[in-house]
């Protein structure tokens, strides 16, 4: 493989050595600062040894940014503002027109929401600051799948 993407969980923090991984996109938070770190690496396994991380993050979560610095992690800050009505539109459409993808984002909704309940910087990472139905909403849900039980 001459260049990859790998969109992952925190199931590649440790272990995996995968060649040719040029970005690391993270939805999710790492549960501890150091496994952000151990995510990251994986863009280090290829010939030129070089990649890139992007790590989303809630407004009320850029304290995280400061723990990162702290661990002597170099970072590059960027501000998202914009308007994505007509993406979470094409969202909707395939999660409504797929189930196999309507698993997929199930299941991904789960995990995002439990590394909120499990984190360990709960006062960055609160689950009760998150507004599930928007969460939701991101997922492509009209409302949180049943099958999924209480979630907070």
């Amino acid at each position: 493989m001459e260049r990859g993407t790998l969109l992952t969980t925190g199931m590649a923090e440790r272990g995996w050595d995968i060649p040719g991984i040029h970005w690391i996109i993270q939805y999710d938070p790492p549960h501890k600062p150091e496994d952000y770190i151990h995510r990251i690496g994986r863009t280090g396994r290829g010939e030129s040894q070089v990649g890139q991380a992007l790590l989303f993050l809630r407004p009320e979560e850029n304290q995280f940014i400061d723990v990162l610095r702290n661990l002597k992690v170099e970072l590059e800050q960027l501000e998202f503002c914009g308007n994505l009505k007509d993406t979470q539109e094409k969202i909707d459409s395939l999660i409504l027109d797929n189930m196999e993808i309507q698993q997929m984002a199930k299941m991904a909704f789960k995990k995002f929401v439990r590394a909120y309940q499990c984190h360990k910087l709960r006062k960055i990472f609160s689950i009760h600051a998150l507004n599930l139905h928007e969460v939701c909403r991101d997922f492509g849900f009209t409302k949180p799948p049943m099958e999924l039980g209480q979630l907070t």
